[in-house]
């Protein structure tokens, strides 16, 4: 098992996500958003002169756009997640071979977790597998799975997206997972929603003609995030090796020397 990476020296800011949705619902007019309402088909919005597919890794707007064969790729890997009372000021992340285990501060006086696990899709493992496949850890990951619950715990097979033609289609754009779904190993999945929507908001704002506005954003955004669903596959890849596990240690190692 290679050694924890602690974020000690450097510093990381996390925010859950039902803050940050409630952080920015709060700026918009009562009954602008809808949560858990599913969003209309392409062909109930004709009266629009923009539509953003936001809805996420299986987004009917991409389907209806692009087809079937730009459906997500399993990865090979299934990924478990949750939270447990408490406080932490670092953030970890513990590799061995065909695994891993992070944990996290959250607010609310609450430590969250993440495991990763390479199997086949449709692992059926729940908290009695992950404190067996993880009880030989080190005390810290034995302790949050000790505390953790049924309750507060998600679990989801992960997927990357194959490369898309474009992330616009007439007056429509893709944005976020809708367009470029992520292994979640450089943390970048929903960052890189929130910098589509800024760079996209800005571009429409910016220009009157609306399909140079979205062909700009299609351009912009599109080669830098296809990048980073390489890269995350890629670490993956290197966090869960088996076989050149050696290597990644020794790698590892060398590289934190020279930091």
């Amino acid at each position: 098992m290679i050694g924890t990476v602690d974020s000690r020296d450097r510093t990381a800011y996390l925010l859950s996500r039902p803050a940050l949705l409630a952080t920015l619902a709060e700026t918009l007019p009562d009954g602008t958003i809808s949560f858990g309402t599913p969003a209309p088909t392409l062909d109930a919005l004709t009266d629009h002169d923009v539509v953003i597919g936001a809805d996420g890794l299986r987004s009917p707007t991409r389907r209806q756009l692009f087809g079937e064969k730009f459906e997500p790729v399993y990865i090979g890997a299934t990924a478990w997640r949750g939270w447990v009372p408490g406080h932490r000021d670092t953030v970890s992340e513990t590799w061995d071979a065909d695994a891993l285990f992070g944990i996290t501060p959250r607010d609310g006086d609450l430590v969250n977790w993440f495991a990763c696990v390479r199997t086949d899709a449709g692992h059926p493992g729940g908290l009695g597998y992950l404190r067996s496949r993880f009880g030989n850890w080190h005390a810290d990951v034995r302790a949050v799975l000790d505390a953790a619950t049924p309750e507060a715990l998600l679990h989801h097979d992960l997927y990357d997206s194959p490369a898309l033609p474009s992330y616009v289609s007439g007056n429509t754009a893709l944005l976020g997972d809708a367009a470029h779904a992520m292994a979640p190993n450089l943390g970048r999945g929903a960052c890189e929603a929130l910098v589509d929507a800024v760079t996209l908001g800005r571009f429409l704002t910016a220009d009157t003609d609306i399909h140079a506005a979205l062909r700009r954003y299609d351009r912009t955004r599109r080669p830098a995030t296809r990048r980073l669903v390489r890269g995350s596959r890629a670490m993956s890849s290197v966090a869960m090796t088996g076989r050149l596990r050696p290597l990644r240690d020794l790698s590892v190692k060398l590289a934190a020397g020279l930091a």
